[in-house]
């Protein structure tokens, strides 16, 4: 018994053996290229089409349509030519705290230790000065 004879089974119990017939002689006609009412299908690439009598759209739009919107990408850039030539530098102390954030980053310390240490940095501030 072959694995359409075990499938055909299965499905011989599921549902009434004329449907399953019925489906059958529709698959068999649709591939010999025959409709289920016994017409000839054109298939997808001859015969007449419906798609005929539309108007051809201008491939320029076509491509122009399939462009990406590159607004956001040049307001981001617009910011940040700004942002090079409006910022403030960083003062010292500022500098420091965020290299001390830098080295809690590689040394791997944990992350509820970061607010601590940065905290403990900002009160510090004016001991060294």
């Amino acid at each position: 018994m072959g694995a359409y004879a075990g499938i055909s089974n299965h499905l011989g119990r599921m549902f009434p053996t004329s449907i399953l017939d019925q489906i059958t002689r529709e698959n068999r006609e649709t591939e010999q290229g025959h409709d289920s009412d016994g017409s000839a299908d054109a298939g997808l690439f001859g015969g007449d089409s419906d798609d005929e009598d539309k108007e051809e759209e201008d491939p320029i739009e076509e491509e122009q349509e399939d462009l990406p919107d590159t607004g956001i990408l040049e307001q981001f850039k617009e910011y940040s030519t700004y942002a090079n030539k409006n910022r403030s530098p960083l003062t010292p102390n500022d500098e420091a705290g965020v290299e001390l954030l830098d080295l809690l980053i590689k040394k791997r310390a944990p992350l509820n230790l970061y607010d601590d240490i940065y905290q403990w940095h900002v009160k510090h501030l004016k001991a060294t000065s």
